[in-house]
């Protein structure tokens, strides 16, 4: 009887052990089919996406989506480090002391009170630099919209005067210059407004153009003397648009309804490049950025300190770079959108969309045989009555 006894407690014991080994590994063997089951998910949504041909799923792993290798993430490593670092340090004080983190804990209520103003500061942040963003964008467009209606205007008026040459040469020569140089002066304000924005950087190579022409490849030989030795050349340049319009008034060729229109889109284009000027020149207030940098910063470092002992080493490590991550990338986001104008991938195509408004300004320029060269002898007409000469 005694054998038989105790053969039934060692497998009493045996059965005990086992479901003790079973019910220890059942967590970890759940968390191991959550990390499988979640990578595999993203894994077949990835390689779905390659094999569809809407445009709307493959975003999804290109440059603009979140499961591509080289998408352009919200990522600044100087403010992440410090708060990755905390993190860290938490844990190992986790392991090496685990009875004496309770001391260590901060009081969740300085968080708390801390979040609030944390929050509205951000928002404010994020508002005011998408919106500086898009009303940039908007004022670029404006730019192209007005010098391409300006193109259009005075090439689609050149023959308003029925001028027969043989009876008036000097005069239809002159209206010729007059509409050469206003096309001409039209380019080359659009490559000054880009040379003045980006600060005379190349973009970024895939915001660039294959062929960018300088300024002065159209204008007239007295208009690019004139802007190139001006303090100013971006001044310079609408000032000769606005004589511009004024002479072709005075020939005839604008009537007085026109020439104001044309006056008001190029003070429009002025207003839009002075807009423009105004973003690259003007920061928001350093108090302001540096006081919600340091309030961010503070709040990121020491949270993983307000969590300490009460989450295990790898939650509270997971809970610290998601929080870092995603109110430090807010940071970067706005910053990014604060400068439109530059050389990263990321900002404006200011090249890029001028590009395109010199193109059309040269298709109607070609469409009505201006821009190819002056006649040799229609500039020295000019030139010799002192109709352009004389023009500032």
């Amino acid at each position: 009887m005694s054998l038989l006894q105790h053969w039934r407690c060692s497998l009493r014991s045996h059965v005990r052990f086992l479901r003790t080994s079973r019910q220890a590994a059942q967590p970890k063997v759940a968390k191991v089919l959550v990390s499988v089951g979640l990578t595999g998910s993203v894994m077949f949504g990835v390689a779905f996406a390659h094999l569809s041909s809407d445009e709307n799923e493959k975003v999804w792993i290109s440059r603009r989506g979140p499961l591509s290798l080289d998408a352009q993430r919200a990522i600044e490593l100087v403010p992440l480090l410090p708060c990755v670092g905390s993190g860290l340090v938490a844990v190992l004080l986790t392991k090496t002391m685990p009875k004496q983190v309770k001391a260590l804990r901060l009081p969740i209520s300085v968080h708390e009170l801390t979040a609030l103003p944390l929050s509205i500061l951000l928002a404010f942040r994020f508002q005011l630099s998408y919106e500086r963003w898009w009303a940039s964008r908007q004022q670029v467009q404006e730019v192209g919209t007005n010098a391409i209606a300006l193109a259009m205007c005075s090439a689609n008026n050149q023959e308003v005067i029925s001028l027969d040459k043989s009876e008036d040469k000097l005069g239809a020569d002159e209206i010729e210059c007059n509409e050469h140089r206003m096309l001409g002066l039209l380019d080359a304000a659009c490559a000054l407004i880009e040379l003045q924005l980006s600060k005379e950087q190349d973009p970024h190579p895939s915001n660039g153009v294959e062929s960018w022409q300088s300024f002065d490849t159209h204008l007239h030989p007295v208009d690019a003397r004139q802007i190139s030795q001006s303090g100013n050349r971006i001044n310079c340049c609408f000032d000769a648009i606005f004589t511009t319009v004024h002479r072709g008034q005075m020939l005839g060729v604008y009537s007085s309804e026109l020439a104001s229109g044309m006056y008001e889109l190029a003070s429009n284009m002025f207003r839009s490049y002075k807009f423009c000027d105004m973003i690259v020149n003007q920061q928001s207030p350093a108090p302001f950025a540096v006081h919600m940098r340091t309030i961010l910063l503070v709040f990121c470092i020491s949270f993983p300190f307000t969590i300490i002992g009460q989450v295990n080493p790898v939650s509270l490590m997971l809970m610290q770079s998601a929080l870092s991550f995603s109110l430090m990338g807010i940071e970067f986001v706005s910053r990014q959108m604060e400068h439109p104008f530059g050389n990263d991938e990321s900002d404006i195509p200011l090249r890029f969309a001028l590009q395109r408004i010199r193109a059309d300004i040269r298709l109607i320029a070609q469409k009505h045989q201006l821009l190819d060269g002056l006649d040799e002898e229609v500039t020295k007409s000019c030139q010799k009555n002192k109709r352009l000469s004389d023009l500032p």
